[in-house]
């Protein structure tokens, strides 16, 4: 089986290859991105323009009126319509054991096993823990229960959307609307131009990115070969995957079938 390794944290701190980082590898191809905003290839590795979806920040009101439709707006005020109550919180126990609660809902997320069902308050917070400095939590509650969460972490040249959960049995309520409108708060307070929501996503999940202002912008990610597998997957284009080889007309035919299975 082909072996890839990513540089580590590379959505916060920018990265840059050393002969002792590759040799100490058991990888058979290293990958590292170039982080957003620099979208024009530093390196002359073999590299892709990988997407991330990006919402420019400037005001509130200006994602609020030019950025998100009516649809979305509706759905915020939803939340507060159903009672959920938007806090800016510290990390705590109380806060961990709100997360637990919310995690260990159901192993199933999306038509995939949840990596985080069944962990405890004791891994939860030693998962945080390394980030606390650098991160904001902001709750939501209805009631005094803890019904969904963001975490975000603030870097040098952006702010990572980390994380944004909440219970599937509240999703009538919009809790993740909301949790984004309190992101982009969080993110105008700071004064920070680019709130990053990770990769490029399909389907219900790439929808939602959209619908709230997330905008696909192309960045490079560089793949290093380190073994004759490594070498050969790069020349026959394995590296990202069987569905990469199909052609882009083959991939819209079969998206929408994709899409109704997620649904079903």
């Amino acid at each position: 089986m082909l072996k890839i390794v990513s540089a580590p944290d590379e959505w916060i701190t920018d990265f840059a290859p050393t002969e002792e980082c590759l040799r100490s590898s058991d990888a058979d191809i290293f990958t590292f991105w170039q982080r957003f905003p620099n979208t024009k290839p530093c390196f002359s590795y073999t590299w892709k323009g990988t997407t991330s979806r990006v919402l420019e920040v400037g005001n509130y009101a200006h994602w609020w009126n030019e950025q998100i439709s009516k649809k979305t707006r509706n759905m915020v005020r939803k939340a507060a319509k159903r009672e959920i109550v938007m806090k800016t919180v510290g990390f705590s126990d109380s806060l961990a054991r709100g997360i637990v609660k919310i995690y260990n809902e159901k192993p199933i997320r999306q038509r995939r096993p949840f990596r985080h069902y069944g962990e405890t308050v004791e891994e939860v917070t030693e998962r945080f823990s390394p980030w606390i400095g650098t991160s904001d939590f902001a709750g939501a509650y209805y009631g005094d229960e803890l019904v969904g969460f963001i975490h975000i972490i603030s870097t040098d040249k952006y702010v990572l959307l980390s994380q944004i959960i909440s219970y599937e049995s509240q999703r009538d309520k919009a809790v993740n609307n909301a949790l984004i409108s309190k992101a982009v708060e969080i993110c105008v307070d700071k004064g920070v131009r680019y709130l990053i929501y990770a990769r490029m996503s399909g389907g219900g999940l790439g929808r939602f990115k959209r619908k709230n202002g997330f905008m696909k912008k192309l960045v490079p990610r560089y793949y290093i070969p380190l073994s004759l597998k490594g070498e050969l997957a790069l020349a026959l284009r394995l590296h990202h995957g069987v569905k990469e080889l199909l052609p882009e007309r083959v991939k819209e035919v079969l998206r929408p079938l994709k899409e109704a299975y997620d649904r079903f």
